[in-house]
């Protein structure tokens, strides 16, 4: 019984942020929405909107909390069979994306700032861990420190702009477009350095 609860619970929270996300495409914007906006499109009452949130505004936070979860996933998993020098963290980030796509387009213009800077500094951790692991024996150049956090802050940037709807460029073409200039990057800082061996 008490299973079959938790399952409900799980179910009616899905069910309420979906319906948020489908009313934030339809309306244009998260100030035109009620909480009965909200109830009327997930199928469910007000009494079981306000079991699991106080405000529209706590279930932007569930649904970026979410979020935020799966990428860390993603990226704490991005590093596959093929080893590091196959930038599977970008095929990895590619695929996360699309698969929160529509999420991602709605929301994007109501999440805060901090939550950008987390997913650059996250970026920024995984491009280092790879350099780590690329280059074992190698001191991390401080001009290239720089430019890595440069890189990441562009990366980070370039999907901002994709899922507000500024770019015409496609996932495919930021995730090849990012490979070959982190490729060129490294290239000009370790020309001569030793890879490791892929894993």
């Amino acid at each position: 019984m008490v299973k079959r609860e938790y399952q409900n619970a799980i179910r009616s929270k899905k069910m309420i942020k979906e319906a948020l996300i489908e009313l934030i495409k339809e309306k244009k914007g998260l100030e035109k929405i009620s909480i009965t906006d909200v109830v009327e499109k997930a199928g469910l009452n007000r009494g079981t909107f306000y079991n699991h949130f106080d405000s529209i505004n706590a279930v932007v936070e569930s649904i970026e909390d979410d979020t935020m979860i799966d990428f860390e996933k993603t990226l704490t998993t991005s590093f596959g069979s093929d080893g590091p020098q196959g930038w599977s963290f970008f095929l990895s980030l590619t695929s996360f994306f699309q698969k929160n796509e529509e999420s991602f387009k709605a929301i994007v213009n109501y999440i805060p700032q901090y939550i950008f800077d987390d997913v650059k500094q996250k970026i920024l951790n995984v491009l280092e861990k790879y350099l780590a692991e690329l280059y074992p024996s190698s001191t991390l150049n401080p001009n290239f420190a720089v430019g890595l956090r440069m890189c990441a802050n562009g990366l980070a940037g370039t999907y901002l702009d994709y899922f507000k709807g500024v770019s015409n460029l496609s996932l495919h073409t930021i995730q090849e477009t990012a490979i070959r200039i982190f490729e060129n990057f490294v290239s000009i800082y370790y020309p001569n350095q030793e890879k490791s061996e892929a894993k």
